[in-house]
């Protein structure tokens, strides 16, 4: 696994995943690049995936044999970023990646909001799909707050919705654990 700047952060497999996120421009209404890389992965991961209209997607991992029959837990995150950037900033944001750095312990971006919450929540879930013995579905949307009735409209796998949903929100910093389906 090849890493760049976030190559000495713990868990190496999030950082590897949230610094290729960032190489990809995903601001809001423009996600088609970010929601063909979550396709790409998927078919690499030979996992099963929906990719609608919108560029929503859902993959899903089959459980490991022996725990076919355990809870499913599913994880929700949004790919879109918030698009700010400082005034003399010639960074562009339909264009170019972001510029990571690391300064006293922090994470940044030069002259760019980070893109940390969905970052973080799709760099997640990249992870643990790249993980052995976990069943886990995976829906990630275009946008806070909007592609959510897309989750109950698909035609997934009966597994993919029958016990808990957690949504990953960076924004407040928890776990939040809701019913799905």
């Amino acid at each position: 696994m090849k890493m760049g700047v976030l190559s000495n952060l713990e868990p190496k497999k999030v950082f590897y995943y949230f610094e290729e996120i960032t190489k990809i421009p995903h601001g809001s209404g423009n996600v088609e690049q970010i929601s063909n890389f979550l396709v790409d992965f998927a078919k690499a991961h030979k996992l099963f995936y929906i990719q609608d209209a919108m560029k929503n997607v859902i993959m899903v991992k089959e459980a490991t044999p022996g725990y076919e029959n355990e809870p499913v837990v599913i994880l929700q995150g949004h790919m879109d970023m918030v698009c700010e950037k400082t005034s003399d900033s010639t960074h562009d944001f339909k264009n170019d990646g972001l510029e990571l750095y690391v300064e006293d312990g922090f994470l940044k971006a030069k002259d760019t909001t980070l893109g940390g919450d969905d970052g973080v929540a799709v760099a997640m879930a990249l992870a643990l799909m790249d993980s052995e013995d976990i069943c886990l579905s995976v829906f990630l949307c275009i946008c806070v707050g909007e592609g959510m009735e897309f989750r109950n409209k698909l035609s997934v796998p009966s597994r993919t919705c029958e016990s808990g949903y957690v949504r990953q929100n960076q924004v407040d910093y928890t776990l939040h654990l809701c019913t799905s389906g």
